[in-house]
């Protein structure tokens, strides 16, 4: 069919047809800096036109998390310390460490109560030597 006088002549350039095609009210037939562009442009008109949703519900799960999440996390996390601390087995094996140390303890506590005793009874000696009264004859060295 020829081009009539009054309308320009049809010229297909490969480049300048993009073809419309939308996927959630988004063209994804576009070219390939067109589709970033529009989505771009779709999440800000989704931002700005739900803003204040987005800023309440954000609020709303911090403050579900702060007031209700952590305190029963925290609940459970005691509870389970507690019976792991408890559990029979567990306690069994500990107490044979805990007869062991408690009895290096003893044997560390009496040492050193024999080495303080050992000491007073040296410095009792030496204060009594010292209020001892010397007789001429010890003074002369003879």
């Amino acid at each position: 069919m020829a081009a009539t006088a009054d309308a320009p002549p049809l010229q297909f350039t490969p480049y300048a047809y993009t073809p419309t095609v939308k996927f959630l009210g988004i063209n994804v037939g576009g070219t390939i800096l067109q589709r970033p562009a529009e989505y771009l442009n779709a999440l800000t008109s989704y931002l700005h036109q739900n803003a204040w949703s987005i800023v309440f519900l954000i609020l709303g799960g911090y403050l579900v998390k702060v007031k209700v999440l952590d305190p029963m996390h925290e609940k459970y996390r005691k509870a389970r310390s507690y019976r792991e601390a408890t559990d029979p087995n567990r306690v069994a094996s500990l107490q044979t460490d805990m007869r062991r140390v408690r009895l290096a303890q003893q044997e560390e506590a009496a040492k050193r109560s024999r080495e303080a005793e050992e000491e007073a009874r040296k410095k009792k000696a030496e204060e009594k030597d010292k209020k001892r009264i010397k007789h001429p004859i010890e003074e002369r060295g003879g």
